[in-house]
């Protein structure tokens, strides 16, 4: 495992529940790693010797698997080549953590990792003893308070310089204090964090110069000491000048380590749940089939993915050499929160079995318990925390780069006619500003008048809309899901509505739902009668989007009446000012009328308006929907962007506790719904097949929206009975988040099926 091996390919889709995004490895070499690491850990770590840890006088041994670890060369990834290490990143070492979590192992990976991060920041002083760690010669933690989540503050180090004077790096001095909370106090060196007048400095204490006095807490698998330093013999490693960064680097790191293999216990207590559902019968049914016991696994599912992504994200930032603390707070705060709901949620689902000593679940709910405390609460950043950033902005480059210069020059000229109006009129003004432009389907090949840009490369153009504010599209649906499926399936002749989709001189909706079959797409019933050269449709469609300012709709018939369910249903595209159509308006919660019913009384369209053959129409819809939903994928990046402008709008001095905790949640999903979006985005960029993954990415983007929408309220106080319009039409219109384009309900049964694989 080396960085030269590190290079970004993908993966392949994991074989584990046929998920695309089931590991934490992207590239072979990090699975190969992976698998290694846990066929090592197979050997010599079995259940039973799980079991016996805490019966009668058997306490863990935290040191036991440590050769084994260093034989498998997992603490020295991260330790550079010319110091005996491998040379590789941290993104490297994450999905063998996992393996190391879900196993249960025993291990002080964390504290040797922060340790590693302490010596390489003192290349001078710490290149012997980096040699030795990776080598497995000497064990090395850093005695600092494993509780806090902030080791650089001179004032609250409990040990101090006896001496201060002078310090440089490589002299001699003595330490006393005691720390009454370490991790891995079991090692042979130990590099503390002391206090002096001048700040931090980091010092090497030989732990045989120390009174250690090590315990297991709740959590019997997670060994902590205290140590008393009384004048201890100490060399500097870092002064006062190098010390924050280096602690605030080596805290992140040990985050990393530990929120890792939490996310490792989760899918342990995931996996061993989904398999009793599978094989546990009740009332002649399996209990995986009962949507109660679905949709909670669904959940963990979820919160696991997001969790997974906050790993991904704080080794990235790790590695880039980032300023880690939001990320690292953002994932602790995230996995605590996962393998809480995982490790209690495997109980509920083993049912009484789970509540024995027997089925070693309750180590996964005593670990949840303790790492709510262990470096630092696990909540998450607060909005004050996070800092101010409107002012700076974020950087693009390339096609992002240009789309920037392109709406800083056209957006103020839109303003200053519409102003901050939304109305249809409005957005399509701007669309055909965009259009003028290129820049309404920038991902469109080039020869429908686009200008074939990357999955990726469409997600930063993203970025650049959000963070402008710009309107949105008038015809977001042609370009986004109508448009890319005639790109796909469409006759030369349907081709050409291509060019007028994209100047918004023709505004596409999209007939789906009937009062009768929402979610539930095969049970419509509106029909289309093939007459000679033509179909003549009659039937009804209701919560049609844009119904009301659309030319044309993309309706989904059923041609065979003799068939049900999937078969015979067929994709036609029919002109909305054909005779025999009537709209009508559905007025929202909010009082605008976004959605519309409609009624089609044996209107005629020919048979050229049938998209792909007759009776294929599931398949086409089912492109469509892909697409839909990959443009939801695209709406996460806009979310993030969304949260950040009500963090930034509002008054944090003045938020209530609850307000604020809620912002600083809903924050946080944001961002680790990006990241997620951002892997399965990488995924459709190696060619993958946009598949149930996206599921995830609609559900909790849909709780994300809803969330912020309160806790815009809530920012409000008093004021709240009375808000300004945007703040209350936002407030109304999230309720619909977790309906539109595929009910909660529905998106966690696909996800407990089609992921988790549990039974109908």
């Amino acid at each position: 495992m080396t960085r030269t091996g590190a290079t970004r390919e993908r993966q392949n889709d994991d074989a584990s529940k046929g998920s695309a995004l089931g590991s934490a490895a992207e590239t072979d070499e990090q699975q190969r790693f992976a698998h290694s690491v846990a066929g090592a850990i197979a050997r010599t770590w079995k259940d039973d010797d799980l079991r016996a840890v805490g019966l009668g006088d058997r306490t863990v041994d935290e040191e036991a698997h440590w050769d084994m670890l260093v034989e498998s060369g997992l603490p020295a990834v991260p330790i550079p080549e010319e110091h005996g290490g491998f040379g590789g990143y941290w993104i490297d070492v994450v999905a063998a953590l996992e393996k190391v979590g879900c196993a249960l192992l025993p291990n002080p990976l964390a504290a040797s990792y922060a340790a590693t991060v302490l010596l390489a920041h003192s290349a001078e002083h710490g290149a012997g003893l980096l040699a030795r760690t990776a080598a497995g010669r000497i064990r090395t933690t850093v005695a600092a308070d494993c509780t806090a989540s902030d080791w650089t503050d001179a004032g609250s180090h409990a040990v101090v310089i006896d001496s201060p004077g002078t310090l440089e790096i490589g002299g001699r001095t003595t330490v006393t204090g005691t720390l009454t909370a370490v991790l891995r106090p079991t090692a042979d060196i130990m590099l503390v964090p002391a206090g002096t007048p001048d700040g931090t400095v980091v010092v090497v204490v030989d732990a045989k110069d120390c009174a250690i006095d090590s315990r297991t807490g709740l959590d019997l698998l997670r060994v902590v000491g205290s140590v008393r330093f009384d004048a201890a013999p100490a060399v500097v490693l870092l002064d006062a000048s190098t010390s924050a960064l280096a602690l605030t680097e080596a805290h992140a790191a040990a985050v990393l380590a530990l929120s890792a293999e939490q996310v490792g216990a989760c899918r342990r207590s995931l996996d061993r749940a989904v398999e009793h559902a599978i094989e546990r019968r009740q009332f002649g049914k399996q209990i995986g089939s009962f949507q109660a016991v679905a949709h909670r696994l669904s959940d963990v599912f979820v919160e696991t993915e997001l969790a997974r992504a906050g790993v991904r994200h704080l080794a990235t930032v790790l590695d880039a050499g980032g300023a880690p603390t939001e990320a690292a707070r953002m994932t602790h705060h995230q996995t605590v929160r996962a393998l809480k709901l995982a490790s209690a949620s495997g109980i509920q689902v083993l049912g009484g079995i789970g509540f024995t000593w027997e089925s070693t679940a309750h180590h996964c709910f005593r670990k949840a318990g303790a790492a709510s405390s262990l470096l630092g609460p696990a909540s998450a950043p607060s909005p004050d925390q996070l800092g101010h950033r409107a002012d700076t902005g974020p950087r693009f480059t390339g096609p992002a780069a240009d789309l920037d210069e392109f709406i800083r020059r056209e957006l103020p000229l839109h303003r200053a006619e519409w102003r901050n109006d939304d109305s249809f009129a409005a957005r399509r003004a701007w669309q055909q500003r965009m259009h003028a432009g290129g820049w309404v389907a920038p991902g469109w090949p080039v020869t429908f008048g686009g200008r074939g840009l990357s999955v990726r490369e469409q997600v930063e153009c993203e970025r650049v809309l959000a963070a402008a504010g710009t309107p949105m599209l008038a015809g977001v649906l042609g370009v986004n899901n109508v448009g890319p499926t005639l790109m796909a399936l469409g006759t030369a002749a349907q081709q050409e509505h291509l060019t007028r989709i994209l100047s918004s001189e023709e505004v596409w909706c999209q007939g789906f739902s009937e009062p009768d079959s929402g979610s539930d797409l095969a049970s419509l019933r509106c029909r289309a009668r093939r007459v000679g050269d033509e179909f003549v449709i009659a039937g009804q469609k209701i919560w049609t989007t844009d119904g009301m300012d659309a030319t044309h709709i993309e309706l989904m018939v059923r041609t065979d009446p003799d068939s049900t369910r999937h078969a015979g249903i067929s994709v036609l595209l029919v002109p909305l000012d054909t005779p025999g159509i009537i709209r009508r308006p559905i007025v929202q919660m909010d009082g605008t009328t976004g959605f519309a019913e409609m009624f089609f009384d044996d209107v005629r369209v020919p048979v050229t308006a049938l998209v792909g053959g007759e009776g294929e129409g599931w398949s086409v819809s089912r492109t469509t929907l892909s697409y839909e939903r990959t443009g939801v994928v695209v709406l996460a990046a806009r979310l993030q962007q969304a949260v950040r402008d009500v963090v930034d709008e509002i008054d944090h001095a003045t938020l209530p506790t609850q307000t604020r905790e809620a912002l600083a949640e809903t924050y946080t999903r944001a961002v680790l719904l990006d990241r997620y979006g951002a892997r399965l985005l990488s995924a459709m960029e190696d060619g993958k097949t946009p598949g149930a993954e996206q599921s995830v990415v609609k559900l909790a983007w849909s709780q994300v929206t809803q969330a912020l929408g309160e806790a815009r309220l809530a920012a409000h106080g008093a004021a709240a009975i009375e808000p300004d319009v945007a703040t209350a039409s936002a407030y109304l219109r999230s309720r619909s988040a977790t309906i539109a384009g595929g009910t909660t309900e529905i998106m966690k049964s696909i996800i407990a099926q089609r992921v988790l694989g549990l039974p109908r």
